[in-house]
């Protein structure tokens, strides 16, 4: 070996020390990359959160559907509704306006079957819970029958509060919210009207709330009818039926927001209580409740939207 020059070995320990450099390299990028991708993953699921809370009742979506339930006497559950309704910036109808926010105020019957009606195009059940008594049996079979049905959240609220004595008060708060939260686990929220008498904090939360999707609301249209008109009965060509009498003909208007899936007037639509039918026209008109926010960024004044709503 020439003096000054590198040996055998030197070499061999250059080489490896260059293999370890590389795979470094390697590892380093491989790590870069994972790191970048989950990234993208987190920013990505963001935007379908952000987005998902922009439709729940405000841009680009139809207004969340509240379901409001009576659960007993003493409820109060029209001036929780009144209360609701005194933030609206639409003084008529039963939506709720806000800045940026649109909630249908839906009172079913109490009955079972109209409140699984109700669920089946709501997005909240507000639960008026009397403090002095609870639920009562139709509320037992209600709140049964719609945690069977699914609902994607529920809100509580306990009324009557002030009329308890002072040291039952707070037990009576945490007793109805853990309550709810072990009927609907991960999905309930209380409130008391004692403490939130103008249901601030109650609109807050509605106009924050995301509701956890159903499954079996995905693959299939529904609407709920906002308005309703019935036209002249007609008859029904020269026929008659089989008691001798001629039958009578009407069309039924339904103004609403389609929700779910897209809606074809080609498949038959379900009325309640009515039957299948085909629709004969299916009309796109202009969203009455369309918050102000929305109307600035459409450029569309409040003037020209009341005008054309309908």
């Amino acid at each position: 070996m020439a003096k000054g020059s590198a040996g055998k070995g030197t070499r061999k320990t250059h080489k490896g020390a260059a293999r370890r450099v590389q795979s470094a390299s390697f590892i380093s990028g491989g790590r870069a990359d994972r790191r970048n991708t989950a990234n993208q993953l987190r920013a990505h699921k963001r935007g379908v959160q952000l987005q998902k809370q922009r439709e729940a009742g405000g841009r680009g979506g139809p207004p969340m559907v509240v379901a409001m339930i009576s659960a007993g006497d003493g409820s109060q559950l029209e001036e929780i509704r009144a209360a609701l309704l005194g933030h609206s910036l639409n003084a008529e109808g039963s939506t709720l306006v806000t800045e940026d926010k649109r909630i249908t105020l839906l009172t079913p019957n109490r009955t079972v079957e109209a409140a699984l009606d109700a669920m089946k195009a709501a997005d909240v059940l507000l639960l008026a819970i009397p403090a002095d008594g609870g639920l009562d049996g139709t509320a037992e079979l209600i709140v049964d029958a719609v945690a069977q049905q699914g609902v994607p959240s529920i809100v509580g609220v306990l009324a009557g509060v002030e009329l308890l004595p002072p040291r039952a008060q707070h037990a009576a708060r945490r007793e109805w919210a853990a309550s709810l939260s072990t009927r609907f686990p991960d999905q309930a929220k209380s409130f008391s009207l004692d403490l939130d008498p103008r249901c601030e904090q109650l609109l807050r939360h509605l106009s924050a709330l995301t509701p956890r999707p159903l499954q079996w609301r995905t693959h299939r249209a529904y609407v709920l009818a906002d308005e309703r008109a019935l036209g002249p009965p007609t008859h029904a060509g020269s026929g008659a039926s089989a008691t001798g009498a001629t039958e009578e003909m009407r069309t039924l208007e339904v103004f609403g927001y389609v929700r779910g899936a897209y809606l074809d007037c080609t498949r038959l639509m379900h009325l309640p209580g009515l039957g299948d039918y085909l629709p004969s026209a299916i009309g796109v008109l202009r969203d009455p409740n369309v918050p102000p926010r929305r109307q600035l960024d459409a450029g569309v004044s409040s003037d020209a939207m009341a005008t054309d709503g309908g």
